[in-house]
């Protein structure tokens, strides 16, 4: 920045223009953060508009700061978090088709408004006169439509400063810079305004199961959750590629890891385990549960029932309550006729054990279905009629080569039944070689129509009647 700035400034922001590219400049990799695999925009991005406005005035005394955004459901919890710093927000109901109305027009009109009224007050007032010498408009955008109020504001002698992200602004606004009008961009100081809350909004400590990784038995337990947690976040924003959230559990001794935008997390737990294997215990959902749920109560009788117990001093009668319960393993075995019991010492037959008392009994079946269990265990020993073409994927429960289940964890966003359907524009210089999801020849290619190795779609007979 030069040196002989003026001393005052007002500064115009577009909300959405700011936020929209920002969560694209963090998903592209430019950043300090690596590129996301499986989003093209963060939504974890934040600002701190304290110091965006710190860093932009650059020591100037802030005359007016302006804040255009539309309304986002279900609160306006955001924008009242941006009035605290002093930033006079105007906010605008969107469109029933979810577009921004008002906002860019707003901003404009309000830009070329505070330019006139300088400029005019400025002929009859030398105080206003002084201010309008000292001032410099900023507007945060680098949208095209801001252009007519800056160049309105530059005919009234008014320097103005424009900051928007490099992937964000016109070409107009660069080929226009120069003399009172100058172009900053964000990228250059994204690192010092900007961050990452991977901490999940979600209410409730609610995730998805089948898209969850489980952090438990930290080693090192002497540091609180909250260090944890944030070692946890900057270590997988480092080496993750992927989006993810964090939620506490609700006792605060373990971390659940969601991975929203993936089909399955069973290569993104090989990675984490190798990760955190020194600090953690990583596990997936189900292994998780397991351990915390390897018994659960349930009710063995219904109704008042009294069972004739003989002891070997020859008395009776110990009444069972009207609704007991006890804790049973889950795989328990349903009570069957040949269960019960044999008789005591010194009894001679089951004639003097009264049967009649089981009938109040009811039967406790298995939590699982033992023949659904059968099916699935069969289904994992047969192979997959599709192979690696299969749409389920890893997430597909019958057998596939260790081949293909290295692609599917390698590339859990790819769409595998399109595998090697089209040819390769790349090849034979395709830098991806065997793992390239295109077809490098005709013997490599699949056809999605008959389900064949040889040939593509547009050569397949298939169907095709011939005439006699």
């Amino acid at each position: 920045m030069s040196s002989d700035m003026n001393e005052n400034c007002m500064i115009f922001g577009d909300d959405s223009n700011v936020w929209i590219e920002a969560q694209k400049f963090a998903a592209s990799g430019k950043s300090r953060l690596p590129k996301l695999e499986d989003c093209d925009q963060d939504p974890r991005y934040r600002v701190n508009i304290g110091k965006l406005v710190s860093r932009i005035s650059n020591g100037r005394s802030v005359e007016g700061a302006f804040l255009y955004g539309s309304r986002p459901p279900p609160n306006d919890a955001v924008w009242n978090s941006y009035e605290r710093f002093g930033l006079k927000v105007n906010v605008y109901n969107r469109a029933n088709n979810g577009k921004e109305k008002q906002v860019d027009s707003s901003m404009a009109t309000d830009i070329s408004l505070q330019a006139t009224k300088l400029e005019v007050g400025a002929k009859y007032d030398e105080e206003i006169k002084q201010q309008l010498n000292n001032m410099t408009f900023i507007v945060v955008s680098g949208d095209r439509d801001m252009l007519p109020p800056i160049i309105a504001t530059l005919e009234c002698g008014i320097p103005v400063e424009v900051w928007a992200w490099k992937s964000g602004i016109s070409n107009e606004h660069k080929r226009r810079e120069g003399g009172n009008l100058r172009v900053y961009y964000l990228d250059q100081i994204a690192n010092r305004i900007f961050f990452t809350n991977t901490r999940s909004t979600r209410t409730g400590k609610i995730v998805e199961v089948d898209k969850t990784v489980v952090l438990c038995n930290p080693n090192d337990k002497g540091n609180g959750i909250d260090f944890q947690e944030a070692s946890v976040s900057s270590c997988l924003l480092e080496n993750c590629p992927f989006l993810f959230y964090i939620t506490r559990s609700r006792t605060e001794t373990s971390l659940f890891v969601e991975f929203p935008n993936l089909k399955n997390v069973e290569g993104v737990i090989i990675r984490v385990r190798e990760l955190f294997k020194d600090y953690w215990t990583v596990e997936s959902w189900p292994e998780y549960s397991s351990r915390l749920n390897k018994k659960t109560l349930v009710t063995l009788e219904k109704g008042t029932m009294f069972w004739s117990w003989v002891q070997n001093d020859g008395e009776k009668n110990s009444p069972l309550t009207t609704e007991q319960t006890k804790s049973v393993d889950v795989q328990a075995k349903p009570w069957s006729g040949w269960d019960r019991p044999k008789p005591l010492v010194g009894q001679s037959g089951s004639d003097d054990i009264d049967t009649g008392a089981f009938d109040g009994w009811e039967a406790v079946g298995p939590r699982n279905d033992l023949k659904r269990v059968h099916r699935r265990a069969m289904h994992r020993t047969q192979a997959c009629p599709y192979g690696l073409h299969c749409r389920k994927a890893a997430a597909c429960g019958r057998y596939h080569t260790d081949k293909e289940k290295t692609l599917f964890r390698d590339f859990p966003n790819q769409n595998f039944t399109k595998w090697k359907t089209s040819r390769c524009r790349d090849y034979p210089y395709c830098p991806r070689g065997t793992q390239c999801g295109f077809a490098h020849s005709d013997t490599d290619a699949w056809c999605s129509k008959c389900h064949k190795q040889g040939h593509y779609e547009d050569g397949c007979g298939f169907g095709i009647r011939k005439e006699i």
